[in-house]
């Protein structure tokens, strides 16, 4: 009866990295291409103008996922909402809303970063004249993602060739 030789060492580091490599490609595929698609959306669409802030507040939000350590927890968060007019056309306004606080009194420091009363550099989808933000949109962040999944692909096939070559080596 012919005992079965157990993987060696080498066979058994080549597999750890070619599947360390294998999850950073999933990653930042599955991450950078729906984020690349909806801001490439925005690069064509959305256009520089200038908005007058009108008024600014917070909504509270009641169903915010948080991370609680070893679980996830739903609580209330505040979001910073900015009322606005597009500059070039005044009968075209719409909400600017700033990312989740965990307090009111952050969304209303955070509100407060835009003045009422003045203007300030905005984007706004030519389509859909509502859809407004403060940022610029930018495909950079999803590239540089893309980029790094691109790099892991070769760095993963040579690591699955060694460990298929490695592992039924029994003089390692």
């Amino acid at each position: 009866m012919e005992e079965s030789s157990p993987m060696p060492q080498a066979a058994k580091i080549a597999l750890g990295i070619a599947l360390f490599f294998c999850a950073a490609f999933i990653i930042c595929v599955a991450v950078g291409t729906p984020l690349f698609v909806n801001e490439q959306y925005k690069v064509l669409f959305y256009t520089k103008d200038l908005c007058h802030v009108k008024s600014a507040s917070y909504q509270t939000i009641h169903g915010c996922i948080h991370d609680g350590g070893r679980k996830t927890v739903v609580t209330k968060c505040y979001l910073p909402v900015w009322q606005v007019e597009l500059s070039q056309n005044v009968t075209h306004g719409g909400t600017i809303r700033g990312n989740a606080e965990e307090s009111s009194n952050n969304a209303l420091t955070a509100s407060d970063h835009y003045q009422v009363g003045s203007s300030y550099a905005c984007w706004y989808n030519k389509k859909k004249r509502h859809e407004i933000t403060w940022y610029k949109p930018t495909t950079y962040y999803a590239l540089i993602l893309l980029i790094i999944g691109g790099i892991c692909i070769p760095f993963t096939v040579i690591s699955f060739v060694a460990f298929y070559r490695l592992r039924k080596r029994a003089d390692l």
